[in-house]
């Protein structure tokens, strides 16, 4: 591990939702990797916590005092000046308390009783009476919720609540509430010993409200009930909705319930879709269910990706589906969980009104086969709505003065989060029993929602020198859903301010590139610009390798010290560190790709030295068809095209080796491609790119998201169609480190395609859909070689290995000149498809060739498991 940057990977304890960091414990342990024996630094917002040693295997561990509530930034460093270096900082929000819940109103509704109030916005509300619990409401974004009592037998009846928010925290009302028929409801504590009411009460419910209304709509047309295919095609005419899966293919179901006629103000207690069973079916489903967030939801098109591209509600309900066993059926089963919070959030919408339409939209795994308006129009999707219209009440309004702090309002411009503004602000309602609650509109500040107490945020920038003062916007909203703003000046105080990076950091147009053989002196495209707003600041440069240096002007050049590899190591990641003369200090890292000499020559032999059996890992690739080699976890990744078309299939086609052959991790890319056919690799993102020969063929791309880490919950798959190019056959891929561009071996087109991500640097399709990604190629067929199952970019010679058969590996130019071939004939292979480039198994400073072997193809023997991986070790070609 040595050089390794030091992380930090998790920390304890994660309360509530597990990966949202946020938790209720004020004491946090943080768990990371870094240099074994070395010590680190722990800081939270740049302040120093303390350090800690990393033990032998590089693992360490620290605990932090107590903490307040609020959002934390912890980095882990080491080093100093030059050698320093930074963990990417964990983002941690605290929350350890969370307001109890309150009953607004108890409403008899038919023989039922409906229940409101009010919660933290988002939490879970567990409503128990005469002390068991019979149901759970989630508040809505302005913290109501509401519950419909159908189990309510008559009588006096004691009602309580327990709220969970999302850190975890827990609550309970201060007191039951008890409702009686005919007359006003009391609050339990308000009861003498004998039962009989008070003189004076103190209520906490109303019975003012009207009694619920009940909506019903039902999909009353052909082409208001889709389903869009992962293609993005639409079938707009459907017998029937496959809800989830339809085979092996995911679909995204749209709804559109038209002429709603709910009012805007309305408060939604229930709701719910019911579906009839078309087919039968048992296995595992769960589905998750969102709204159209917009006022009027437009007809359904046949444009593809017309369901999808739609914008969500914040809100959504999962939905793990019971098995469906009658055809026919339209009960509890084939109901939704409650809608509520969805419906809500669409009719809380300023442009909402009685009449409009709403799309809901439904994804997940599993399928259930509902029917459709097409198979049967009295049995079509069936949306219920329960809500009433609170009735007329006094508005929240500011009281006078607005602002109940004395102090200056006022915030030093480098202010530390927390920081209190001198600004409390003050609202009331007049109605008995109408809660108020705050928000702001600038993110730079947070307010107390109960206290109206506006502190520094720890987002954005306040700069004394562009905005001498702030406006400040306050919304005060009541329980009864009015609201009532009031606008605060905030005077910016001057502070002394930290030394900081310019945007681009680099003044130098030029690329950052230097050759592996550039003499000392010579520029590497990089002149690090940093800044100091104070006046008379002075800023020095230092870079942490001592193979380069830096100049008083920050223009980087090659050093005399030290030796550079373009093939172990393409690609070089410096930390430049600037400091101002007022002790400040700001770090910066640039990528440099590192080219081979003009003297270096490619390889004109292999040996095989390693043959690993996939076939024998556990879960087993049998038809390894892709590999590539990640640079920044020094192993290398195998992806199968075909296993899980065998019954050996246990949902792992993709597959993590070291360089010796051991499995050490697998995970599945059939949420996105079900044949990974190839692999390729990006050092400058970490990103992931997958072929897939099947359907619209098209490339993946994974994006290991903010945690770094592949196969977790905030991985991002974006793609492009091959099909849009003529490439109807992917198979191999490489990414080009000195150009930024792809290469696709096409087997059936015999062509290798070159795909610029274009000027807005995505890989993003060509313009017939929508991208802007240029596209070149050239023919193999030529060069006698057929049906390339295999490609990979060489940065130190800068050309292409490609698979010309089961015996050769030719060596081409980017442009489709060929240089010459290498002999493979000792392995024996039967079916040689993806090939990577990565440094040896037994020796880190020499270069192997790994080439993996699909064997028998399994569409002649579908059980045959003969997947292997192949170790060619290239002639010592770098030394000469």
């Amino acid at each position: 591990m040595a050089g390794t940057k030091p992380a930090i990977t998790a920390f304890s304890v994660d309360s509530g939702v597990q990966g949202d960091r946020l938790t209720n414990d004020r004491t946090l342990t943080l768990i990371g990797i870094a240099e074994p024996n070395l010590t680190l630094r722990i800081l939270v917002d740049g302040i120093l916590l303390g350090t800690v040693m990393a033990g032998e295997d590089g693992n360490w561990s620290f605990t932090t005092l107590e903490l307040s509530d609020g959002g934390y930034s912890f980095t882990a460093e080491t080093g100093e000046d030059g050698e320093r270096q930074s963990s990417d900082p964990l983002e941690i929000s605290i929350d350890s308390d969370t307001p109890a819940p309150e009953f607004t109103s108890i409403e008899p509704a038919d023989n039922s009783l409906q229940l409101s109030g009010t919660a933290e916005a988002g939490a879970s509300v567990d409503i128990y009476r005469d002390g068991t619990l019979i149901g759970t409401a989630t508040a809505t974004s302005s913290g109501l919720w509401g519950y419909l009592d159908t189990g309510y037998g008559g009588g006096s009846t004691s009602y309580s609540a327990r709220a969970t928010d999302a850190a975890g925290n827990t609550a309970e009302t201060a007191d039951a509430v008890t409702y009686s028929p005919n007359q006003e409801p009391v609050l339990a504590s308000d009861q003498s010993a004998d039962g009989a009411e008070p003189a004076q009460m103190a209520t906490s419910v109303t019975a003012s409200s009207p009694t619920p209304t009940t909506f019903e709509a039902r999909i009353a047309a052909a082409g208001d009930d889709i389903e869009q295919r992962e293609s993005g095609g639409i079938s707009s005419n459907v017998s029937d909705l496959e809800l989830g899966y339809d085979g092996s293919t995911p679909h995204i179901v749209g709804l559109r319930f038209t002429s709603i006629d709910i009012p805007p103000g309305a408060i939604i207690t229930s709701a719910y879709i019911q579906f009839t069973t078309d087919e039968v079916s048992s296995g595992l489903a769960a589905l998750r269910i969102e709204g159209e967030d917009t006022d009027n939801a437009g007809d359904f098109t046949t444009i593809k990706f017309n369901v999808s591209s739609r914008i969500r509600t914040d809100a959504s309900v999962s939905w793990d589906v019971d098995a469906w066993t009658t055809r026919g059926e339209a009960g509890a089963a084939q109901r939704t969980p409650d809608l509520a919070a969805i419906i809500q959030e669409i009719v809380d919408r300023d442009g909402w009104a009685a009449l409009n339409d709403i799309v809901l939209l439904i994804t997940g795994t599993g399928t259930r086969t509902a029917k459709s308006f097409e198979g049967s129009a009295a049995a079509a999707p069936l949306l219920h709505i329960q809500y009433y219209v609170p009735p007329a009440s006094d508005p929240v309004a500011f009281n006078n003065p607005a602002d109940a702090d004395s102090a200056t309002n006022q915030i030093a411009e480098l202010a530390p989060e927390g920081t209190k503004v001198g600004i409390t602000a003050s609202a009331r309602d007049p109605d008995a029993g109408d809660a108020v609650t705050y928000s702001i509109d600038d993110a730079r500040f947070v307010i107390d929602a109960t206290t109206g107490v506006i502190t520094r945020s720890g987002i954005g920038i306040v700069d004394f020198e562009t905005e001498t003062s702030i406006t400040l916007a306050v919304t005060a909203t009541s329980s009864d859903r009015s609201t009532a703003t009031q606008t605060y000046t905030l005077n910016v105080l001057n502070s002394p301010e930290p030394v900081t990076f310019n945007t681009p950091a680099d003044a130098d147009p030029d690329n950052n590139s230097v050759s592996q053989d550039a003499a000392a002196g010579s520029k590497i495209g990089i002149t690090a610009s940093a800044t100091d707003p104070d006046a008379g600041s002075a800023i020095t440069y230092s870079v942490n390798d001592s193979r380069f240096a830096i100049d008083a002007n920050g223009v980087i050049t090659r050093s005399a010290t030290g030796t550079l590899n373009a093939q172990s190591e393409p690609s070089i990641t410096l930390t430049v560190t600037a400091r101002s003369s007022d002790q400040s200090v700001a770090n910066y890292s640039f990528d440099v790709n590192v080219t081979a000499g003009a003297s270096n020559q490619p390889p004109t032999s292999l040996t095989l030295v390693k043959t690993t059996l996939t076939s024998q890992w556990s879960p087993a690739s049998p038809d390894p068809s892709g590999i590539a080699y990640i640079s920044h976890l020094g192993r290398l990744f195998v992806s199968d095209g075909e296993v899980n078309e065998m019954s050996i299939f246990t949902g792992k086609n993709a597959f993590e080796m070291t360089l010796g052959g051991q499995l050490v991790g697998s995970f599945s890319t059939t949420s996105f491609s079900d044949e990974p056919t190839g692999v390729a690799y990006n050092p400058f993102n970490r990103h992931l790119f997958f072929t897939d020969d099947t359907g619209t063929r098209s490339v993946y791309e994974l994006n290991p998201g903010s945690d770094g880490l592949y196969n977790t919950s905030d991985d991002v798959v974006t793609s492009f169609k091959t099909s849009a190019f003529g490439s109807k056959d992917p198979e191999g891929i490489t990414y080009d480190t000195k150009r930024g561009v792809l290469y696709i071996a096409d087997g059936v087109g015999d062509t290798i395609y070159t795909v610029n991500p274009g000027a807005n640097g995505r890989f993003d399709g060509v313009s017939s859909v929508g991208g802007d990604d240029i596209v070149s190629s050239f023919s193999v067929a030529s060069l006698g070689i057929n049906d390339p199952e295999g490609v990979e970019y060489d940065p130190a010679h800068d050309l292409l290995y490609v698979i010309a058969s089961r015996t050769k590996v030719a060596m081409v130019t980017p442009t489709g000149e060929l240089l010459g071939t290498l002999d493979i004939s000792a392995a024996g292979a039967r079916s040689p498809a993806g090939l990577a480039l990565a440094p040896s198994s037994g020796d880190a400073n020499k270069m192997s060739l790994y080439i993996v072997d699909r064997g028998v193809d399994n569409d002649s023997n579908p059980n045959e498991n003969d997947g292997k991986v192949y170790e060619f070790l290239i002639d010592n070609w770098l030394l000469a």
